[in-house]
């Protein structure tokens, strides 16, 4: 019985090219080596594993340098608008993020054979500690967005101490951008338009000294505050804006957080949180393994089945069993002998 042929080997094609594509996208270069089956398995349970963990995370726990103290985050950071804010916001717009006082996160070497994060995490951290990181003036606004926070409300008249009392409103609503005819000229402005936590429409202009947080940061809000006057239309009346508008998704997709961000994570997702990393740096690892099956082939190797003693001399063995005490000499010569006497 001749040996059956050995199966054919995987064709690598370009195995550094399938290592690239699979560190990028895991199962990537499997399918560019047209392994289907392979390629399939290894996008969904690691791709989809990685992202899993990012989104409970909420895209904040994949970065390079990690802040080692609040001091620098607590500077110009808001209020959480849970609480009550006890003195106002104003965001630094003189200077960007430092990578003075960071450290090395080294849960992102176990995350960072998932290149296709890796990369955008590293753009985004070169972003983030970008000179031109820092705040705005109104200017940084777009043309109307929707904004919410605290109004200040100054009243004119002065209570029986006589000072002036200060009342904090919840509003929400939008802000838009105009241009209009100033004191000095043409001046950028914003118009509030929207309502209390009572339900109760509120309007004021805001001044041109908005002051805007840095466009790219991981928090999802961007902090302004701003002097208004004009309230529901009393130009006596005046006060102050604090709150928060959208920041884009890309200006804060995977980008390094702050101490206090990282708190607040902590905060809010507790042990969630630690899972969401440990999916990640799993993820990682695996993916080291993917990266090899690309580059090495697979992980067993070919080669021809064992024969025994016959096969190697090219003779074949019978599959029957011989008779019991009978020779192969003395079974092949018995039907001749039979043949003989019948």
């Amino acid at each position: 019985m001749t040996a059956p042929a050995p199966e054919p080997k995987v064709d690598l094609k370009n195995r550094y090219l399938a290592a690239l594509l699979s560190f990028l996208i895991p199962g990537a270069g499997q399918l560019y080596q047209r392994r289907h089956f392979k390629a399939g398995v290894f996008f969904c349970g690691i791709m989809l594993l990685s992202m899993w963990g990012m989104q409970m995370g909420d895209w904040k726990i994949m970065y390079r340098l990690e802040a080692s103290s609040t001091s620098e985050a607590q500077r110009g950071h808001p209020f959480d608008p849970r609480e009550d804010p006890h003195e106002p916001f104003n965001p630094p717009r003189d200077r960007a993020p430092s990578r003075t006082g960071t450290r090395s996160h080294w849960g992102y070497f176990a995350q960072a054979p998932v290149g296709i994060f890796t990369l955008i995490s590293h753009l985004q951290e070169r972003r983030y500690y970008s000179e031109k990181n820092i705040g705005a003036a109104v200017e940084g606004l777009s043309a109307e967005q929707a904004a919410e926070g605290f109004l200040f409300i100054t009243d004119v008249a002065r209570n029986d101490a006589g000072q002036f009392e200060t009342r904090r409103v919840v509003v929400r609503g939008s802000l838009r951008r105009e241009t209009r005819d100033g004191e000095f000229g043409r001046e950028e402005i914003a118009i509030f338009t929207g309502e209390t936590d009572a339900g109760v429409p509120v309007e004021f202009l805001t001044s041109s000294q908005i002051q805007l947080d840095a466009p790219i940061a991981a928090d999802s809000r961007r902090y302004l505050s701003c002097p208004v006057n004009d309230i529901d239309a009393v130009p006596t009346r005046s006060g102050e804006f604090h709150g928060w508008i959208d920041r884009g998704w890309f200006d804060r997709f995977l980008v390094p957080p702050d101490a206090l961000t990282i708190e607040r994570l902590h905060y809010n997702l507790g042990k969630k949180l630690t899972l969401a990393e440990v999916f990640t740096w799993i993820a990682g690892m695996l993916n080291v393994l993917v990266i090899w099956d690309a580059l090495a082939g697979p992980a067993y190797g070919y080669r021809r089945r064992p024969f025994d003693d016959g096969d190697q001399t090219g003779s074949t063995k019978s599959t029957e069993p011989a008779a019991a005490g009978a020779t192969p000499s003395a079974s092949a010569s018995a039907p001749a002998s039979a043949e003989v006497k019948s």
